[in-house]
């Protein structure tokens, strides 16, 4: 037997070959295909393939018992396709359609062609139909999945175009800002006395840390940024000299400008008139994360020794009061002094400075 086409339209089992040609003759013209079995061919296979058909069409004259058990434990597996029953005894319908779970009909035989083309119409249109939904079934599964997507696209357009509005503020903000911190610390520079040659060096070299920090927040987006990438890239002149040590901590963008500055500031005033202006001295740099109930606080220590301690406790300069205006509002007083070992300060920033550990 050959294997039932996936076009066909409708699959006949009748055990009498001679009445093959009335089904094609009743059935012209109706079905793209129709495909003949008998008892002696493999049912069970061609069964499986049933929902490739419009309807299944048996003739039960002429099987006998056992073949007929056999049936209709084969046509218990099927699910949706109709099956007409032809028989001129309706018990033996009776007697297999009780495990049918299939929609199923009962023409007596001998059944009128008109009859019978009739059913057949009714059951290929069924079929077309059935198809048909399940076409636009699909078409509907697929345009509310491509609807949820345009969807999820639209709402991540929105948050992009949120956040880069977002960004935008933030650096038009950051850029004023930029301006008048360096405009404060241009008039700050050249009014501290210095000669006109010195007060150059420390203005670019104030304007370069700014740099930096500017750089680190715009690749930060303006989150913050780590305390460990500052300290590289103000003490990269003098790391080998420099004891650095502390957990990963990322401070506001809010602050990152204004430590860049003090650490540089830091930096230069050691290499200038502290530890690091001679031979032998070196700088110890470490930060802690501390909690103390429901407070929580990072403190930052900066400590040079072997250097020149100065006679005189060094007037209130731009360093001193950068690192002073990091305490913040209600915040304690940074720790700064010049005792036997040289300069030390130690800074408290408060949670609301950082960002991440």
């Amino acid at each position: 037997m050959t294997r039932p086409s996936a076009i066909a339209g409708l699959l006949v089992l009748d055990p009498a070959v001679a009445r093959h040609a009335f089904y094609r003759e009743a059935l012209a013209g109706l079905a793209d295909r129709i495909e003949f079995l008998t008892p002696s061919d493999d049912i069970a296979t061609a069964l499986g393939d049933s929902q490739q058909f419009a309807a299944v069409l048996i003739q039960l004259d002429g099987i006998d018992g056992s073949r007929l058990r056999q049936m209709g434990d084969m046509l218990g597996a099927l699910a949706g396709t109709p099956v007409v029953f032809f028989s001129a005894d309706a018990e033996r319908v009776e007697a297999i359609t009780d495990a049918l779970a299939a929609p199923f009909d009962y023409l007596p035989w001998p059944v009128p062609p008109r009859l019978l083309r009739a059913k057949a119409s009714l059951l290929l249109e069924r079929a077309r139909l059935h198809g048909e939904l399940a076409r636009l079934s699909g078409s509907v599964a697929a345009l509310g999945s491509d609807l949820d997507r345009l969807q999820a696209t639209a709402a991540e357009e929105v948050r992009r175009a949120d956040r880069l509005g977002s960004l935008a503020s933030e650096h038009v903000h950051r850029g004023k800002n930029l301006l008048a911190i360096m405009q404060s610390i241009s008039l700050r520079t050249l009014s501290e006395g210095r000669p006109m040659d010195e007060a150059r060096g420390a203005l670019i070299g104030r304007l370069r840390a700014l740099s930096r920090a500017y750089q680190m927040l715009t690749a930060g987006d303006g989150s913050g940024a780590g305390i460990g990438e500052i300290m590289d890239g103000e003490l990269h002149e003098v790391i080998h000299r420099v004891t650095t040590s502390g957990p990963p901590v990322r401070l506001r963008g809010s602050v990152v400008q204004t430590f860049t500055l003090a650490v540089h500031e830091l930096a230069t005033n050691a290499m200038q008139h502290g530890a690091l202006s001679g031979q032998s001295g070196t700088v110890n740099v470490g930060w802690t994360l501390f909690e103390t109930g429901a407070e929580r606080y990072l403190e930052f220590e900066w400590s040079e020794q072997g250097g020149t301690v100065p006679a005189v406790t060094p007037r209130r300069g731009f360093g001193l009061s950068l690192i002073s205006s990091l305490a913040g509002p209600g915040a304690a007083s940074p720790n700064i002094s010049f005792d036997g070992e040289g300069f030390s300060c130690r800074l408290r920033f408060p949670q609301e400075m950082i960002v991440s550990e």
